[in-house]
């Protein structure tokens, strides 16, 4: 029998492919719920990635299909929230890469029927950055991949419904498992997720304190003083992608960091220097000069991200 589902979902590749099988295993998504004017998902589809590859635009295989997109009210203080979800016909709520926290009531209200996407294998880093975690940990061949869990008032501790492996080291770039946790976030959706709604597959309880719970801090993302060559090289290497790494660039100023440049020599005592194209500063050890993000570096990483989706849709193409 057919499901209707609501959607809390983050512009992404793994929201997309959910999406995707969801709808072509024959189910419907009643609507799309955001909470912010500025979401992508309100607004109309753009960027080149999403004609090459419409499977993996969540906004443009929303706009195809017709699904409308709702601007909510807090959910945190939605009251009709339910009744929302009663009006439109919705028996299953699903919630992928948001940072939503489900209320209770909602939750009684699809009664086991609310289930989230998270990208690492539970227990293990659970919480809003695994990837970045995991990565910073060097965890990320052994905790990563993707896992279907039902949705319980704690994060990410709810019962297991299924999990695929997806190991770093299997990835060309950080893009790439990106991508290939996408996949394998469809997978379930097209199967697992099924199996489970229809009482063919029954959830795995968590056991209750176990895993792990990973916020990556501020100091962790920032290359500067309190580090030496060799780490900020390192960091440059794992999270150079991910737009998440920053140093401290003239003035206090925040500088979004792409990659390592080169290294200058020792720490001269100078304050940091930025141009269009890279920042110098020091570490413990030494100075640096860093790729910063600009245009240049947007187009590398668009690059590589079409690189990835070429990867990706290969490997699962059926012929």
């Amino acid at each position: 029998m057919p499901h209707t589902a609501i959607l809390i979902a983050e512009k992404c590749w793994i929201s997309a492919r959910v999406a995707e099988a969801w709808l072509r295993a024959g189910n419907r998504i009643a609507e799309v719920w955001c909470f912010a004017a500025d979401n992508p998902l309100l607004h109309p589809p753009k960027g080149l990635l999403g004609r090459f590859f419409p499977e993996w635009d969540l906004v443009r295989l929303l706009a195809q299909r017709r699904v409308p997109v709702r601007l909510c009210p807090p959910l945190k203080r939605w009251e009709n929230a339910a009744s929302r979800a009663d009006a439109v016909g919705a028996d299953v709520l699903v919630t992928l890469m948001t940072h939503q926290i489900v209320p209770a009531a909602l939750l009684r209200h699809f009664g086991g029927r609310a289930v989230n996407v998270h990208p690492a294998l539970l227990p293990r880093y659970k919480g809003p950055s695994p990837r970045i975690g995991m990565l910073l940990d060097g965890e990320a061949d052994a905790a990563g991949g993707v896992t279907l869990h039902a949705l319980t008032p704690g994060i990410d501790e709810g019962p297991v419904i299924a999990s695929r492996a997806v190991p770093r080291s299997q990835a060309r770039s950080y893009h790439h498992w990106d991508a290939l946790q996408a996949v394998a976030a469809g997978e379930l959706a097209g199967g697992p997720l099924l199996d489970y709604l229809s009482g063919r597959l029954a959830a795995t309880t968590q056991v209750p304190g176990s895993g792990s719970y990973r916020r990556p801090t501020m100091a962790e993302l920032t290359i500067g003083p309190a580090i030496d060559a060799a780490k900020a090289r390192r960091l440059c290497e794992i999270l150079g992608d991910t737009g998440g790494l920053h140093c401290i660039g003239p003035g206090g100023k925040t500088v979004l960091v792409a990659g390592f440049g080169r290294h200058l020599g020792p720490p001269t005592g100078a304050s940091p220097r930025l141009d269009p194209f890279g920042v110098e500063i020091d570490v413990s050890d030494a100075r640096l000069r860093l790729r910063r993000r600009n245009p240049l570096s947007k187009a590398a990483i668009w690059k590589r991200k079409l690189a990835a989706l070429r990867a990706a849709a290969a490997a699962t193409d059926p012929a």
